[in-house]
Order: structure tokens, then C-alpha cells, then sequence
């Protein structure tokens, strides 16, 4: 009797050990099919796109802090599209922005991580902000022209890939090359395409660029490169590597330095101004809160204000005023304040 219940016991102790071991293998196979899943997520979409994010974040870097500069001054400079090279890359890198963009929200492991759709979705706002500066600048693209040149100039290819055991499809993109970006400005039949006006205007922008005096005018840009930043030091921190060599610098710190190193004159300047609406950079707004608590308040108790709002980041302001003020006599009254 007890050499049955001794066997039914290692019978039972057998069949537990067999299951358990079932399912030791059938999760380590589970596990690397969720690897290899993730490897694939990596190669197609995670990487181009940080690529694509480094590429834009260093050539933004380079152009605010003046380094692109010599470059762009050279007389000799060989010019495609009647623009220079490094102008046409500047934008290049901008519209392939835009296009994984689009692809990281779809595919890939990140589409549901809170803090790279918090930090995609502020560059995307900052290109398509008209509030804090000006839908007429250089560097301004709406939401629907992101989405429109990004699906433009990254194409998606057919499935590349069929993995039977998951049943998963990957989908392929590819970014267009410089030389067929450069086609596509040049061609006659985009000369007066509105979808390319601004990319145009964005071009002309950067072949006339001075460091000192268009620094008001990149504010855009500036915010854009620093949230490329977080973004990038985010993903690698999470992909366990880096694709740049050193460490990332945020442009606001030199355009901080550059800005206190201005002269009195240079301290504010009228951006835009309508009948019933002003906006004005202002140095001493940056990221001074009680200078603009103070301003604030002084200039909402001026006759005939209906409301002020500032941005502390892009040193800017923007006053509503009764419209049957002349403009003139507004920004006499404006500039007194402000001394």
C-alpha cells in the first residue's frame, strides 16, 4: 500500500516537474519572440527616428549658435534650386522630421510611452504655433503641412517581413534622398505651389541669416531644438545607447548668453501689430518671472488694455487693446512702460 501511494506521489511530483518545465520553455521561447518582435520595432522605427531626430536637433544647434554661418556666407557656396546646400539640408532634415514623426505614433514600441507623445506632440505644436509667433515667419508649419510633407518625403514601402509564429506584419518606410528633395523644390510645376511656400521662405530665411540680428526670429526654432533634446536623451536612455558622440547641448544657453549680451536699443522689438494687437519680443522676459509679473501688471492698467499674455520662454508678449487707438499712439505708450 504505501509503495502505491510512494508512487502515485512521484507520479504527481513527475507531472508537476513536466509542467513546470513546459512552461519554463514555452515562456523563454515567448521571450524571445518578444525580442526578436522588438529588435524588428527598433530596425524599422525606433532608430530611424532618433536618427532622423539627432540629424535635426544637430543642424538646428549648428545654425542658432552661428556655426553654420561661414558656411552660408561663402560667396562660392554651390547653390542647388537657387538655394545654398546647407540651407536645402537644413529643410531636408525638417521634412524627414515630420515624416517619422508620424510613423513612431503608429508603429513600434512607444506609440502608448507618455513622455515621447508629450514631447512629439510639443515640437509638432511649436512649428504650428501662430499665438506666441507668427503663422508669416520662417520656420512655420501648420499641423496638417507636417503631416502633409512628412508622408511626402518618407514613403512607405510594401511588408517587408511575415513572421508565421506571431502573425505580425511589419510595414517598411524610407525616407526620401537629398537629390529628390532638391527635385521637388526646383521643379517648375512647385515654383508657385502653395504646399511649398513655406518651405521656400524657410530657404531664403536661412541663406539670410545673421546670427545677432535674426535671433528674435528663431525663438521657434530654439524651443524646437531643446525639446529634440529631452527627446533624444529620453529614447536612448530607454534604448540602452547613443548615436551621438558627446553630450547635447541645449541652444537656449547660448541664445541665453547671446541675449544679455545685446544692447540696451536691442532690448524689445515689435513683432507683429494689427489694429487691436500687438506682439513684442522682449529680452528681459526670458524666463524672468517677476519682471514679467511687474510688466504685467503695469501694462493691464494702462487705458484701454483688454488683456495681456505673456511667454516667458520665447520672451514674448502679446497685448489686446481697444482698436479705435491709434496704432502709433499705442506703441509710444507701450515703449514708455517698458523703460
Amino acid at each position: 500500500m504505501e509503495s502505491i501511494q510512494i508512487g502515485l506521489l512521484l507520479s504527481i511530483i513527475s507531472g508537476v516537474c513536466t509542467a513546470f518545465w513546459t512552461v519554463l520553455i514555452w515562456r523563454e521561447k515567448e521571450q524571445k519572440e518578444e525580442e526578436r518582435e522588438r529588435d524588428k520595432n527598433a530596425a524599422l522605427y525606433v532608430n530611424p527616428f532618433i536618427l532622423a531626430a539627432e540629424e535635426l536637433q544637430s543642424s538646428l544647434y549648428r545654425y542658432l549658435s552661428g556655426k553654420q554661418t561661414k558656411t552660408l556666407e561663402n560667396k562660392d557656396s554651390e547653390c542647388y534650386a537657387g538655394f545654398s546646400s546647407e540651407a536645402l539640408e537644413i529643410l531636408y532634415v525638417i521634412v524627414i522630421y515630420f515624416g517619422w514623426s508620424l510613423i513612431i505614433y503608429r508603429y513600434g514600441p512607444y506609440t502608448r510611452d507618455k513622455r515621447v507623445i508629450e514631447l512629439a506632440r510639443k515640437i509638432s505644436e511649436t512649428f504650428a504655433n501662430s499665438d506666441e509667433f507668427s503663422s508669416e515667419e520662417a520656420f512655420y508649419f501648420s499641423f496638417s503641412e507636417q503631416r502633409a510633407l512628412g508622408l511626402r518625403f518618407v514613403e512607405g514601402l510594401s511588408p517587408t517581413s511575415f513572421i508565421e509564429e506571431s502573425k505580425s506584419i511589419f510595414t517598411g518606410f524610407e525616407s526620401v534622398s537629398l537629390y529628390h528633395f532638391e527635385e521637388e523644390i526646383k521643379s517648375s510645376r512647385n515654383q508657385l505651389s502653395a504646399f511649398y511656400i513655406n518651405i521656400r521662405d524657410a530657404l531664403h530665411s536661412i541663406d539670410n541669416y545673421n546670427v545677432i540680428e535674426d535671433l528674435i526670429e528663431r525663438r521657434r526654432l530654439v524651443l524646437i531644438q531643446n525639446f529634440l533634446v529631452d527627446l533624444l536623451n529620453y529614447l536612448e536612455e530607454k534604448e540602452g545607447f547613443s548615436v551621438s558622440i558627446k553630450a547635447r547641448q541645449k541652444s537656449e544657453v547660448y541664445v541665453k548668453r547671446l541675449l544679455n549680451s545685446r544692447k540696451s536699443e536691442d532690448d524689445y522689438r515689435i513683432m507683429h501689430h494689427t489694429p487691436g494687437r500687438i506682439r513684442l519680443w522682449i529680452s528681459n522676459l526670458y524666463h524672468r518671472e517677476s519682471y514679467a509679473m511687474q510688466l504685467q501688471s503695469l501694462l493691464e492698467s494702462l487705458a484701454n488694455v483688454e488683456a495681456v499674455k505673456m511667454n516667458l520662454p520665447a520672451a514674448s508678449i502679446i497685448i489686446k487693446y481697444n482698436p479705435v487707438i491709434p496704432k502709433s499712439k499705442f506703441e509710444q505708450q507701450i515703449v514708455e512702460v517698458i523703460h
